[in-house]
């Protein structure tokens, strides 16, 4: 509040000039007026219209001076912010927060299509059990039972995906960590898919030692039922599938149809199903993307490499082994 009648103060001491040039003037013309005896009413009117002209004037120009005072008054604090380190530091802050908060929307929509979409080929993908199921239904009275357990399997087990994937956005406060037995996990996960073994006459080379490591073992597992249904999945009829423990990895190798180049480095994609998954008309692209998420949390490194026709081999290596 000073200030500003300190400004207007300044303007107004500013504005003298104009009304001493305007009295000299005024006394100037009165003296003519009188020489050649003009009205004395009309001096008086000469010098009442031109004072409210004058005095129009003044306040014009003592407002425009005053907002060129003030906007260069801001245009300086402005500048000496800038300049001012602590100040410069809370731009720098704020600047970071907006890019990260950009960041994190994109991420949610982003996360918000691949959910959608993987909603709509998940919803296609366990059609094709369920219709397997009918038509054996129909085509005849007595269903094989073999056949209605592998496919039930294949229910149970995109249904597992969906949860997991759903239970993944919060995963922190599902994790409890303790010392588990890498062999016994394993064959657990080798009982559950017993069945798909047999029907493809898969033979198992099994060569894992007791091996304790530090983890959950129930996402532990989830990581292995996707890798093991993917070797088993993608084996040829009579095919072998190799589990073994080397130089402190875990091993799981089929000789399937393999992966190509091309889609190798994107099989951690969410959504991602490449040409075997086009080919075979069975993958949703997120077994995988699953089972990389998990392991980043579990600290385990999950590497693939593959040759096509050949075969594909999965690489865990564990950071807590005991």
């Amino acid at each position: 509040m000073r200030t500003t009648i300190k400004l207007w103060g300044r303007l107004l001491r500013a504005q003298v000039i104009f009304v001493v040039g305007y009295l000299l003037i005024v006394g100037l013309l009165a003296g003519l007026f009188k020489l050649y005896r003009f009205p004395v009413a009309l001096t008086w009117d000469f010098v009442r219209y031109s004072g409210l002209l004058l005095g129009g004037a003044l306040i014009g120009h003592m407002l425009l001076q005053y907002y060129q005072i003030k906007r260069l008054q801001q245009s300086q604090a402005k500048r000496s912010l800038i300049h001012n380190p602590v100040i410069a530091a809370y731009q720098q802050q704020i600047a970071l927060l907006q890019h990260q908060l950009r960041q994190e929307k994109s991420q949610t929509q982003y996360q918000q299509s691949v959910q959608q979409n993987y909603l709509l080929t998940w919803s296609h993908e366990i059609k094709t059990p369920l219709t397997a199921l009918m038509l054996a239904a129909e085509n005849d009275g007595q269903v094989d039972s073999s056949l209605v357990q592998q496919q039930t399997m294949i229910i149970k087990e995109q249904l597992q995906l969906l949860l997991n994937y759903e239970r993944l956005a919060d995963f922190q406060h599902d994790l409890t960590f303790e010392t588990v037995d890498l062999a016994q996990v394993i064959k657990t996960v080798i009982q559950e898919y017993a069945l798909f073994f047999l029907n493809k006459k898969i033979t198992l080379q099994f060569t894992v030692p007791t091996v304790t490591i530090i983890s959950d073992a129930k996402w532990l597992q989830v990581v292995l039922e996707q890798i093991i249904f993917n070797a088993v999945k993608y084996s040829s009829v009579g095919g072998k599938i190799k589990i073994a423990w080397q130089n402190a990895q875990l091993i799981i190798q089929d000789h399937g149809i393999g992966i190509t180049s091309m889609d190798l480095p994107r099989i951690f994609e969410a959504g991602f199903t490449g040409t075997n998954g086009r080919q075979h008309q069975a993958a949703t692209g997120m077994g995988l993307y699953l089972a990389k998420q998990i392991c980043n949390q579990l600290q385990i490194e999950l590497s693939y490499t593959s040759q096509v026709g050949q075969q594909t081999t999965a690489q865990l290596a564990f950071n807590t082994v005991q």
